[in-house]
């Protein structure tokens, strides 16, 4: 997969905010996680791959469901987080994610991902997948379909060019927008839409609410998909 240098110039801006962040604990997680567990039960999923999991609030939710998850992400600071959270929930297996539902793995959503085809039965993407150009946006939905099982589910939530921070900052592409060093895609339903024309599209609406633990209003794209079994 071609690589997108601009995705890997964001590696210390991440590091940096992990290193200011802390453990908020289960409530901290999206509301999307929720109606993703729901279309992951519809489709059968035991095994999920949370994609660009940060401090891992979706992950350690769908764990505690009965879920195996693998939580990847290329920021060390979040999976160290995402590390003590696992000792907290489940103290009796010590230290680390190893004996956890939940196994941790550092690597670059923009890079092949390191799973074998029909790994997972679900893929959960929590605001991750919006920070590459086109090409390397098309290629990582590609890996996304290689590694889920026919008829597995993958769900994912975007932001979107309805957001208030949409077309602040310098361009650096089509609806990407680089802001304070942050660099997001901006998603549009026709976007999404045409990410996913190879999918069974089950859910995809534009959605507006608060972002995170932040009293900010913002705007998002929710899609629930299912990769077709012929």
């Amino acid at each position: 997969m071609k690589h997108d240098r601009s995705y890997t110039d964001q590696r210390s801006l991440w590091e940096g905010y992990y290193s200011a962040q802390s453990w908020l604990g289960p409530d901290a997680a999206s509301p999307f996680v929720a109606i993703a567990n729901e279309a992951f039960a519809s489709a059968g999923a035991t095994t999920i791959l949370d994609l660009g999991c940060g401090i891992g609030y979706g992950a350690i939710y769908l764990a505690e469901r009965g879920l195996t998850v693998f939580a990847l992400d290329f920021s060390h600071g979040g999976l160290v987080l995402l590390h003590d959270a696992c000792r907290t929930r489940w103290p009796s297996v010590g230290a680390g994610c190893a004996q956890t539902p939940i196994h941790c793995l550092q690597a670059d959503i923009a890079q092949t991902l390191p799973f074998q085809a029909c790994a997972f039965g679900a893929v959960y993407a929590h605001l991750s997948l919006h920070y590459f150009d086109d090409t390397t946006t098309r290629a990582v939905f590609a890996e996304i379909r290689r590694v889920l099982f026919p008829g597995g589910a993958l769900a994912f939530c975007c932001k979107s060019i309805d957001d208030p921070f949409y077309g602040q900052g310098v361009q650096i592409g089509p609806d990407i927008f680089e802001r304070n060093g942050h660099r997001r895609h901006y998603f549009s339903i026709d976007y999404a839409r045409s990410l996913l024309r190879d999918w069974q599209i089950e859910q995809l609406v534009a959605q507006k609410g608060v972002y995170g633990q932040i009293d900010r209003q913002s705007a998002f794209i929710w899609a629930i998909a299912r990769k077709p079994i012929s």
